[in-house]
């Protein structure tokens, strides 16, 4: 997950390099930035999803869980050995801890 308001660089920056050096690392954007160009900019530059803020975790967990599991299947057709280290759905229910 990566927050684009970030205090000293901006985010999509951070997206554009972390797709230059790891392409199938899942990135879920949570933002205050909500404008239609802002969430095109946020996908053309990476992100696997794009969700403003305020968001409600009811719908930031099956969109994370949807996230990782495409990543996950992707890793297993392509044989990237260690994403997840699994090859099964993720299913496990969210943390508690707060």
């Amino acid at each position: 997950m990566l927050d684009l308001g970030l205090p000293d660089v901006d985010g999509l920056d951070v997206l554009r390099a972390a797709r230059s050096r790891h392409q199938q690392v899942p990135v879920v954007v949570l933002t205050a930035r909500g404008s239609v160009d802002d969430r095109i900019r946020g996908l053309q530059s990476g992100a696997d999803d794009y969700v403003k803020k305020p968001f409600s975790p009811t719908e930031v967990v099956p969109r994370v869980r949807a996230v990782l599991n495409r990543a996950v299947d992707l890793a297993v057709r392509t044989g990237q050995p260690g994403f997840a280290g699994t090859s099964s759905p993720v299913t496990s229910a969210p943390s508690t801890h707060t």
